[in-house]
């Protein structure tokens, strides 16, 4: 992208983590910001922070470093690149039988599990520590391995797992959300 995605503003002049962390604060739960230990929080002192304890393991270490820090909750995952993830798209998320290790949707483009919007419960903690141990560090194929049970719910609104990791797909979310 060339530029750090929890900054880019989409709407209301705010930053992308801060529409993330409002709309997870208005379904309930306690936003956190994963950060490296370097950053600073794009959010401000207004969120809580939990900083990645194993260095450049992106984001299942980020994953890892929140169980770690409170191994006994289950960690609503949300990329900041989402800029059309709305409240209806994470009610569905939380209100899925917790029957397994990871709840999550499954991509429109692909099919495959889309692992940065999804409810990590604890259960999964032992798996995420092995994959960052092992430098296994791609969330998708952590949850195609075999070693979750891993719920795959369709989208409640289309689009809203598209992500932006290009300045053209940013563009053209930019657009999708002023139309």
């Amino acid at each position: 992208m060339g530029r750090d995605k929890a900054a880019m503003i989409y709407r209301d002049g705010r930053s992308q983590v801060e529409v993330v962390c409002a709309l997870i604060e208005s379904v309930g739960v306690r936003p956190f910001v994963s950060l490296r230990v370097d950053q600073e929080s794009p959010a401000g002192e207004t969120v809580d922070v939990v900083h990645d304890a194993f260095g450049e393991s992106g984001p299942v270490g980020a994953i890892a470093s929140a169980q770690a820090k409170h191994p006994d909750c289950g960690w609503l995952v949300v990329a900041c690149d989402l800029p059309l993830l709305n409240e209806p798209t994470l009610r569905n998320l939380l209100e899925a039988e917790r029957d397994c290790d990871v709840i999550c949707f499954s991509s429109e483009h692909d099919g495959r599990p889309e692992p940065l919007c999804a409810l990590w419960l604890p259960d999964s903690s032992e798996a995420v520590r092995t994959a960052v141990a092992a430098e296994h560090l791609c969330a998708r194929r952590l949850l195609e391995a075999g070693d979750l049970s891993v719920r795959c719910l369709e989208s409640v609104t289309a689009g809203a797992l598209d992500n932006a990791n290009t300045p053209d797909e940013a563009e053209r979310l930019q657009n999708e959300i002023m139309k």
